[in-house]
């Protein structure tokens, strides 16, 4: 059997085309999302030239020096059939030979030697939301500003087109609409885009204004509206700035966008693209209805769809968070966000939002500082722009006590996006690293601010609490803790020692003291 890596040259089977240099699969000109190990036991099928390749094979090609469970090659060959229209009764290219292994067919055959239907493949492009970039207006004659403004539009491309929650239409074609007036209906009909991104770039002498609309292709309305000032003195530093400014504000509003379509739905005919939509407004109600409501329309959806890997990832953050909020019971929360967020990794180990949890889990629940650092800094590498990511992987590195570093993250998320549904925990870990680096009036304002943005929040009520207690404020500590305890009644010194592991004991010991000061009970009122 050839291994992988041999196979040179690009593969087309049908409507497909397996593009061996960039490692991705196409379909009618469009790249089709999968994972990186779905792809390498395609390409491993694929370069077998339609013979046998058993399991043991196959897990020794794509995981080779890893110990993995044959559900993994299961959870990948059942993702990419997904992709490639085919079901277990359907096998048009990947044919399975029982007991053995699976062989690739390149020919066009059903199982029953008819047509194959290629409805699957357009389905998971479409569960995505697409967006269009048009060029930007320049209102002035200057062709450099042209030039600059096709660059930040380019760069605009570049980042949406890392983050995998999107279809991102690709630059040649957004491009050909060139900056004449446009009815964006038609420009979404015509690029089968969701949403269309435009704007104007306006420059008074060194200072240069970017103005940018997020508009809902089918009906015209506006989701979203922004402005960004710079200084053109680096001109390089501000586009890349501009760019980070801009993702970092747009996506939070994509998300609110797609979460209103879904609810406009009808509940037959939701799928787990909208199921994960209602499950995300469930969740944001900070509630324990609200969390069981999202927690089982999540796992409705993980039912319908095993390999959506942002399913299970919000599934792991549910569990997390009724850790965080005393919605306990016996450790099971636990062991169930960390399972969720390590299946979400082992079926995308190159997705940032996915590392950066698996990060934060284990800073919370596990300890091993070193696996958390290398994490967090693979999925910064991997999305620096992503506010969900600087959220997620600033509180990790606080975790484990890098509050300088984690501090610096959990900053840029807010400069990139205030309006982010989830600014509150943003704004809850600024507070906890700011106590542990004993700056308290500083750590006070960021924890009156996540309060006052969810007031229901266990962990920022603690943090507020805390920090009170440290700055000499303790009779309103004692009035905050009385809040706590009404949204979690269990709460204590001894029930938050058996909630969280070493690493966060180690690094929250001045905040874990705040909490004492501010009167929370050393053990939970058995009531």
């Amino acid at each position: 059997m050839k291994a992988a890596q041999d196979l040179l040259g690009d593969v087309v089977f049908g409507r497909f085309r397996l593009d061996a240099r960039t490692h991705s699969l196409w379909f009618d000109g469009k790249r089709v999302p999968l994972r990186s190990r779905s792809l390498d036991i395609l390409r491993v099928l694929a370069a077998a030239g339609g013979a046998l390749v058993t399991k043991d094979d196959l897990m020794a090609s794509v995981w080779a020096g890893l110990t993995v469970e044959e559900n993994a090659l299961q959870v990948h060959v059942s993702a990419l059939r997904k992709a490639l229209g085919e079901s277990v009764g359907n096998q048009c290219h990947i044919v399975t030979v029982p007991g053995r292994g699976y062989r690739f067919v390149q020919e066009q055959v059903g199982s029953q030697g008819g047509p194959i239907r290629i409805s699957a493949a357009a389905s998971l492009l479409a569960d995505r939301p697409s967006i269009a970039v048009l060029p930007f207006q320049t209102m002035s004659d200057d062709p450099g500003q042209d030039y600059f403004a096709d660059g930040v539009v380019e760069d605009i491309i570049t980042a949406l087109a890392r983050n995998s929650k999107l279809s991102v239409v690709a630059r040649n074609s957004s491009f050909a609409y060139g900056r004449r007036p446009l009815d964006v209906r038609q420009v979404g009909r015509e690029l089968n885009a969701r949403y269309v991104l435009e704007g104007s770039l306006r420059k008074a002498g060194a200072r240069l204004r970017i103005t940018a609309q997020l508009i809902q292709a089918d009906s015209g309305v506006h989701a979203w509206a922004g402005n960004f000032d710079g200084d053109l003195g680096d001109v390089f530093t501000f586009q890349d700035e501009l760019t980070a400014k801009v993702v970092g504000a747009l996506l939070p509003s994509l998300r609110v966008a797609e979460i209103e379509r879904a609810h406009r739905k009808r509940p037959e005919s939701l799928d787990a693209y909208d199921l994960y939509l209602r499950a995300l407004a469930s969740r944001n109600k900070q509630t324990r209805d609200g969390s069981d409501e999202a927690l089982r329309l999540i796992e409705h959806a993980i039912a319908l769809d095993p390999t959506f890997v942002d399913a299970l990832l919000f599934a792991g953050a549910i569990w997390g968070g009724r850790v965080i909020n005393g919605w306990t019971t016996d450790g099971r929360e636990q062991r169930e966000a960390l399972r969720y967020i390590r299946l979400a990794v082992e079926l995308d180990p190159d997705g940032a939002e996915a590392i950066a949890s698996l990060a934060r889990m284990i800073s919370g629940f596990e300890d091993d500082c070193d696996e958390v650092r290398a994490l967090t800094q693979r999925a910064i590498a991997l999305s620096p722009h992503s506010t969900t990511v600087l959220r997620i992987a600033g509180f990790a590195l606080i975790h484990i006590g890098d509050c300088r570093e984690g501090l610096e993250y959990l900053r840029r998320a807010i400069e990139l996006s205030t309006s982010d549904v989830m600014a509150f925990d943003t704004w809850t870990g600024i507070g906890l690293a700011l106590i542990n680096l004993e700056r308290d009036e500083e750590a006070l304002a960021a924890a009156r601010t996540a309060v006052q943005q969810s007031p229901r929040f266990a962990m920022g009520l603690r943090t507020l609490a805390s920090a009170l207690a440290l700055s000499g404020r303790r009779e309103e500590a004692f009035e905050v803790v009385k809040q706590v305890l009404k949204v979690d009644p269990n709460c204590s010194m001894q029930t938050m020692r058996t909630r969280f592991a070493g690493s966060y004991q180690r690094a929250s010991i001045r905040y874990l003291g705040g909490l004492r000061l501010a009167g929370l009970p050393e053990t939970a009122n058995p009531q």
